[in-house]
């Protein structure tokens, strides 16, 4: 009689290698990719003080430039620290519930992303079409509202499917 293994596979953690065939340069790419998001993180927060703190800046082009940037800003804050833990050293397995966050933000962020920069140019191509009425065109601050409401609702949506799979 052969005897049945107790044994089960455990996949609710996935381990993490970095770059292969480059695992001995991994702190050598840890740097550069400190570097920039560290540029990124700062130019961005930058980006929305400016915006904020300037009169003359709180117009609907300027509104989407902080959205891109607060977008932006998140992103990074979703996804960069598993790069770099990974490239540290300090991140060798990452969870499956980790996982389907962070692949939910990533693709909740880019989609968010794609409505502002297709808002953005709607916002730019009605005056063009129309040139003689140059009046308040595409967006005034309801209709800001609406489209960012619209997309956080569309990304809310999202939410279902990956608690569905985690279930």
């Amino acid at each position: 009689m052969s005897t049945l293994s107790d044994s089960h596979i455990n996949s609710s953690s996935f381990v993490l290698t970095g770059v292969p065939g480059l695992e001995v340069y991994s702190l050598w790419l840890a740097i550069p990719f400190s570097s920039i998001y560290a540029m990124v993180f700062l130019g961005n927060c930058m980006i929305l003080h400016v915006i904020r703190t300037e009169p003359s800046l709180h117009q609907p082009m300027f509104y989407f430039l902080a959205m891109l940037a607060f977008t932006d800003l998140c992103m990074g804050l979703s996804t960069v620290h598993t790069v770099l833990g990974v490239l540290w050293g300090f991140m060798q397995k990452i969870s499956l519930d980790f996982c389907i966050a962070q692949s939910y933000f990533i693709h909740g962020l880019s989609l968010m992303e794609s409505s502002v920069l297709l808002a953005m140019a709607f916002d730019r191509v009605k005056p063009a079409m129309v040139p003689l009425h140059n009046c308040e065109h595409v967006l005034h601050s309801s209709e800001l509202n609406r489209g960012s409401h619209k997309s956080i609702l569309h990304t809310k949506s999202q939410v279902p499917i990956y608690t569905a799979v985690t279930a």
